[in-house]
């Protein structure tokens, strides 16, 4: 049997699945020069007042491989996910300021 997924079913399927990836991440108040989200510990998402957002690079090759999409879709698909979940405190996302990034704690 096969199914027929329309472009916002899959959007939403999608940030679903987001919504399930992040769900244990929390707010840090460590860092004051931008928003930090943390899971288990490690830095994941970094949202500088700019409106630049950094992703955790292991975290966005898991997005990539989940749904075979590739860096500009990562890019909306964050966006979208990110308008939607993200205290954002005014703050504008744009696909052109989110990328992929390897968080060095030291």
């Amino acid at each position: 049997m096969k199914y027929i997924t329309t472009e916002n079913q899959m959007i939403n399927l999608q940030c679903e699945y987001l919504n399930f990836l992040f769900k244990d991440m929390y707010k840090s108040e460590e860092y004051t020069n931008s928003k930090v989200w943390v899971k288990d510990g490690e830095m994941i998402l970094q949202l500088e007042k700019s409106g630049w957002l950094w992703i955790e690079r292991q975290i966005w090759n898991h997005i990539r491989d989940m749904f075979s999409i590739e860096y500009l879709g990562i890019k909306e698909l964050m966006k979208e996910w990110g308008d939607e979940n993200l205290v954002l405190d005014g703050i504008t996302l744009h696909p052109n300021k989110i990328n992929p990034f390897i968080f060095n704690p030291n």
